[in-house]
């Protein structure tokens, strides 16, 4: 046994040489690098500040540029994702209008010229109390149409409060009255898509109000009544 254990060890000799000389050459290489870097170290450390920070910016300044671009970047992304997602909720609002649509047997508002509510819509006025509910968000709805529509001829503005009050009625509206019209939608069944029209249109009455505009003047740039120089 003893000599099967001599042998073993004599014949793994050159292996364990190998070995110590690799773990030599090792640790050699390690201390050499170590000892490099500490010299690197030592260098910059008594490099002459003033003439670093003449050619290398300051890391303040560094950090507020990458900020600003940071902060336009994302602001340029939220721009694009409430753009998709206000077109997402318009497709939307219009598929599940007409979902719950098939049973409507009139419209909330009138379509001859000017649009105004239709006798329903006049029920639901009455019943919902969007006078009252108009009347107490007023200045806001006006403050935010003024602030927001792009055109200002008197058919852009009439769409725009339409389909703001359509998908984005808490921009016009506190949060507790429209609370009032989802409770009101829901327990008639219906979306609150549904009513969009017909807020859109008291919207419209109290802009117009407000900024002196004639409801009639609306024909005069809807593209679908336009006269045909050519006629």
């Amino acid at each position: 046994m003893a000599g099967a254990i001599i042998s073993w060890i004599l014949s793994s000799v050159p292996l364990i040489i190998a070995f110590v000389i690799i773990c030599i050459i090792a640790i050699y290489y390690v201390v050499r690098w170590k000892s490099a870097m500490d010299d690197t170290k030592n260098k910059i450390d008594q490099a002459p500040l003033p003439q670093c920070r003449a050619i290398i910016p300051d890391k303040a300044f560094i950090d507020n540029k990458f900020n600003q671009v940071s902060q336009r970047i994302d602001s340029v992304f939220a721009s694009m994702v409430q753009s998709a997602t206000k077109n997402s909720q318009f497709i939307e609002a219009k598929i599940d209008n007409l979902q719950v649509s098939s049973d409507r047997p009139m419209q909330l508002v009138q379509s001859n010229s000017p649009l105004s509510p239709s006798e329903l819509g006049r029920k639901i006025i009455e019943e919902l109390g969007l006078n009252d509910i108009i009347a107490r968000n007023a200045d806001k709805a006006v403050r935010y149409i003024e602030g927001n529509v792009e055109s200002k001829n008197p058919y852009d503005i009439q769409k725009y409060c339409i389909d703001t009050a359509s998908i984005e009625l808490e921009k016009l509206l506190d949060e507790q009255d429209v609370d009032k019209v989802k409770r009101y939608a829901y327990n008639n069944g219906k979306s609150l898509f549904y009513y969009g029209s017909l807020i859109g249109v008291l919207v419209r009455d109290l802009y117009f109000s407000r900024k002196g505009i004639d409801v009639n003047e609306v024909d005069k740039y809807d593209p679908t009544k336009q006269s045909n120089p050519a006629e």
